[in-house]
């Protein structure tokens, strides 16, 4: 390490936290506007727009903070470290979004969400009724256990919605750092 670089992993990862908490958010708006307009597309395409998206500014930032903290030699233990404190600034900067949306900008969010998925689910079982040995009707023996959840999901305190959305965002991305890491890692050169 240089003379006068902080090589502190929690400092570094949040501008790249900050970033990423912004993508999420963009695509938090997306699916709501989809929700709203019954466009089950858009929300994939968005999502995988969001995930090439996180991983373009993961990359980037992992890079950089390798290479301008670390000269070059970033172990895969501080790549993972660097990625992950990422995430969890990213994932408390969405939960307060999260929060804030559900309780003051849409406080009818989550019935949204879920009017959008019981027409979902009907469309599904109408398509197992026409095709019995289909595979929409081995998806739509699990309607009423989703239909359960999603009654659950809108009686659940916004508070814990976005205490909830923390840490399945946090815990996902331990995976995802996991394998991430593996390939920010130095290689060690062979005498």
């Amino acid at each position: 390490m240089a003379e006068g670089k902080d090589n502190n992993v929690f400092s570094h990862s949040m501008k790249s936290g900050l970033y990423v908490g912004g993508l999420l958010i963009a695509y938090d708006i997306l699916y709501m506007q989809c929700i709203l307009s019954s466009n089950v597309l858009m929300i994939t395409i968005g999502g995988l727009l969001c995930f090439v998206g996180v991983v373009y500014v993961l990359s980037k930032s992992t890079k950089k903070f390798g290479q301008d903290v670390l000269d070059g030699k970033i172990t895969y233990f501080k790549a993972f470290s660097f990625s992950f404190y990422t995430f969890f600034f990213a994932s408390m900067i969405y939960a307060a979004y999260t929060y804030i949306y559900l309780r003051y900008m849409n406080p009818d969010g989550l019935l949204q969400v879920k009017d959008f998925y019981l027409g979902l689910f009907a469309q599904l079982e109408a398509e197992a009724a026409k095709n019995p040995t289909g595979l929409q009707s081995v998806v739509a023996l699990n309607v009423p256990q989703y239909k359960e959840a999603l009654d659950v999901m809108v009686k659940v305190p916004v508070a814990t919605t976005a205490m909830d959305t923390l840490w399945a965002n946090v815990f996902r991305s331990i995976f995802f750092c996991f394998i991430f890491s593996f390939f920010f890692r130095s290689k060690k050169k062979q005498p």
